[in-house]
């Protein structure tokens, strides 16, 4: 640790010194905030992970669903053609 004893007198010093102080609660807060973000990173990936499986999972039903419509749509007018004709 520096020894700032012996600038004591300067003004400037205290000033600093005052301001550290004054700010060390918000400082401390940041730091808080700071450590729960990269605590909670790792849980926030595997929650990403998870959700983007999860969207996949229902990408793959709808797209089967719109295949299985789009059969029934081009059975349906070959029917309908048939009936017309």
């Amino acid at each position: 640790m520096i020894d700032t004893d012996k600038y004591e007198n300067h003004d400037m010093i205290r000033v600093a010194k005052a301001l550290l102080i004054e700010d060390a609660p918000l400082l401390l807060a940041e730091v808080i905030r700071l450590r729960e973000i990269i605590g909670n990173r790792e849980w926030t990936i595997k929650l990403c992970d998870e959700e983007i499986k999860r969207l996949r999972h229902e990408l793959e039903i709808k797209k089967e669903a719109l295949a299985k419509s789009q059969s029934s749509y081009k059975e349906l007018r070959k029917h309908l053609k048939k009936v017309i004709e």
